[in-house]
């Protein structure tokens, strides 16, 4: 049983969120949608984005985060997917998922993940209009005894 999840964040918050967990936070990881490619260039900055640009075996490109799956698909119809978010530091993260509402639902939309751990998230995507969309994982390494991971 998937309970309703909170889609009462409007454009503006979403906006603004948008823009501070992309100032604030270097890593982002995306499941995509895999609809309409005319769309998919529309300056969302997953785009322009290169793994490859970082260098190899250096420790600071090494990533913190992995997810298994790194890639979902949906159809229009909708659908549900478990997305395992695992932690390859040896710091405590904190992580906050950036979509759009109208698309998808999230759960949990933030919390902490503990070194070498792992945690599931559930994504839903709602039946609707087939286009290319994105939902971004974003994290941060804090401090043990963080409380609040906003």
């Amino acid at each position: 049983q998937v309970e309703q999840l909170d889609t009462s964040i409007d454009k503006e918050a979403y906006s603004y969120w948008k823009k501070v967990m992309n100032s604030t936070f270097a890593h982002i990881q995306v499941i995509r949608d895999e609809w309409s490619v005319d769309e998919a260039s529309n300056n969302d900055p997953i785009d322009d984005y290169d793994e490859t640009s970082s260098v190899e075996n250096s420790p600071q490109s090494l990533p913190l985060v992995s997810f298994d799956p790194s890639e979902v698909s949906f159809p229009a119809t909708g659908g549900m997917a478990t997305v395992k978010i695992v932690s390859t530091s040896e710091s405590r993260l904190a992580f906050k998922v950036i979509k759009n509402n109208e698309v998808f639902r999230a759960k949990p939309v933030f919390g902490f993940i503990e070194p070498k751990t792992k945690t599931n998230l559930e994504v839903i995507r709602v039946p609707g209009q087939a286009k290319d969309n994105s939902l971004y994982v974003h994290w941060a390494e804090v401090p043990a005894e963080a409380t609040d991971p906003m």
